[in-house]
């Protein structure tokens, strides 16, 4: 992913499927910078909110807030 920055940065997106029928896919986001890196598991209801509120402070710091 690029960021715009000089630093380094690799940010890994995968969709996790679990083999239960039942289950609901997850969305899992690993971030890495340097030696220091964090992930998250989210389910993607929780990802597509996230997505909005991305989606609009992006919009806000284009001076197209909503």
């Amino acid at each position: 992913m690029n960021t715009n920055r000089a630093e380094v940065s690799v940010i890994d997106v995968a969709l996790i499927r679990s083999t239960h029928p039942l289950a609901q896919p997850m969305l899992s986001l690993t971030s890495a910078e340097g030696p220091v890196t964090e992930h998250v598991v989210m389910s993607v209801g929780q990802a597509r909110a996230l997505s909005y509120v991305l989606r609009r402070l992006i919009d806000m710091t284009k001076g197209n807030g909503r």
